[in-house]
């Protein structure tokens, strides 16, 4: 992957000019020189592009982005996707896009995102901030960059932005042509965007893309937006998939979540030196497969706000036993113990997953035993040690939870006692042999006490 830092080095070696100088001052100056060279080159070699480009509106069915650049007899047009705009703050390139609510990312309808019920999606995200939102004004965004290290050196080249008007998911596309030029028209664009939104969504945006506009908006010695609620969904997806998906980079969860995959989509690590090379050479077609993978990422958090948040609520049959219990660990953490206990009864319940099956049972344990519900949770404990009789350590955990329960809940000292002599995998000979000896020593007392004998 190639920074910006990088590329203007490379440049400056190819055609030899005068050395940077030290201060900072000087040196943002002369980035800002070698940048309008290779915009007035890309001028001279391709000319403006036109405002003709087509976008293909979506159809209720359709299964990926619209075409967002136009085809000639020479093939591909070497124009820029969208059209130019003049705004106060000078002129910027902008892609709009709209899909109907009824268009459907994979399997789920993205307009489902307008129908969250607030006070899930804070259980979900962990956070009682977004209870009280509107979710028909949240502003979904992503970006792509120059690099992924972030900080000064790094541009925001294409922004796109989404927010749902009219029953359509509205898409807008802010791309910067001419470095150094039309930023802050770009920046002020996303300005107006963030203060009619009721809170961000975006996937890793709270750690990368926001901070990086931030700084962004810094440099230009612009006022920052003004602070919205944040709902990052990697934070989300990681909780909910954990179990499934060893990793959650967007497309993977587009495709094992939202069944949505991805036809001839370019690789993100492609993507900054595809937009150097765009800089140096002015075709536009290098930056299309950029503006339908982006446009894809805004559609899919749309998609998968929705699908997340039907997830948590579900108590239909056929759910991914993991995710279940995932999403049950989530709603235990939220305080939503009945909700809880649905989920993970499901996941128990289920005949796909032996493993995840006890891991539920488990579960479903714990909750009981906070309800003071000892009994139940001795069965469902029983009930998962069926389940893994076979794998030693696996049991052995289950005995250990059932010696505990016995011993602390239950003051059933030698119930406890068989439990505790089948817990060495997990605790260890030493551990194991400490709880037996107390256990034994507790045994014992309780019969001397219930026999009216002193001991010796």
């Amino acid at each position: 992957m190639v920074d910006l830092k990088t590329k203007i080095e490379r440049l400056r070696t190819q055609s030899p000019t005068q050395p940077l100088a030290d201060d900072k001052a000087a040196r943002l100056n002369r980035l800002k020189s070698e940048l309008n060279q290779l915009v007035n080159r890309q001028r001279n070699r391709a000319g403006r592009a036109g405002d003709s480009a087509r976008i293909d509106e979506a159809s209720d069915d359709a299964p990926s982005t619209p075409v967002l650049h136009k085809q000639s007899s020479q093939g591909l047009s070497r124009e820029l996707p969208g059209t130019s705009l003049d705004t106060p703050h000078g002129p910027l390139r902008h892609v709009r896009t709209q899909f109907p609510a009824s268009h459907r990312h994979g399997t789920v309808a993205i307009g489902g995102a307008t129908e969250v019920d607030a006070t899930l999606v804070a259980k979900v995200a962990l956070d009682p901030v977004f209870a009280d939102l509107d979710f028909r004004r949240a502003l979904f965004f992503d970006t792509e960059t120059t690099g992924l290290a972030g900080g000064t050196g790094t541009l925001a080249f294409l922004i796109g932005l989404a927010w749902f008007e009219n029953d359509q998911l509205q898409i807008e596309q802010l791309l910067l042509t001419e470095p150094g030029q039309q930023e802050i028209a770009i920046l002020m664009r996303v300005a107006e965007r963030v203060a009619l939104a009721s809170c961000l969504v975006s996937y890793n945006g709270k750690s990368f893309d926001w901070p990086l506009l931030c700084t962004r908006f810094v440099l230009n010695r612009l006022a920052l937006p003004q602070a919205r609620p944040h709902l990052d969904l990697l934070h989300v997806a990681r909780r909910a998939f954990k179990r499934r998906l060893t990793a959650v980079p967007l497309h993977r969860v587009e495709e094992n979540v939202l069944g949505f995959i991805r036809q001839e989509d370019i690789d993100g690590a492609e993507i900054p030196a595809r937009y150097f090379d765009f800089l140096h050479s002015g075709d536009g077609s290098l930056l299309a497969p950029v503006i339908d993978h982006n446009c894809h990422d805004v559609v899919a958090l749309a998609a998968l706000l929705s699908a997340v948040v039907e997830a948590y609520a579900s108590t239909a049959d056929g759910q991914d036993a993991r995710d279940q219990i995932s999403l049950a660990q989530v709603a235990m953490r939220a305080q939503d113990h009945t909700q809880a206990g649905v989920l993970a009864q499901k996941a128990a319940d289920s005949d796909d997953d032996p493993d995840a099956s006890a891991e539920a049972w488990v579960l479903l344990a714990r909750l009981h035993r906070r309800r003071k519900q000892s009994a139940l949770a001795i069965e469902a404990l029983t009930q998962g040690l069926s389940l893994v009789e076979r794998d030693e350590e696996k049991a052995a955990y289950v005995h250990c939870l059932l010696a505990k329960i016995y011993e602390h809940d239950c003051k059933d000292y030698n119930a406890a006692l068989a439990h505790a002599e089948k817990t060495a995998a997990v605790e260890g000979d030493q551990g194991c042999a400490n709880r037996v000896q107390r256990l034994r020593r507790l045994a014992d007392q309780m019969e001397r006490n219930a026999s009216g004998s002193k001991p010796k």
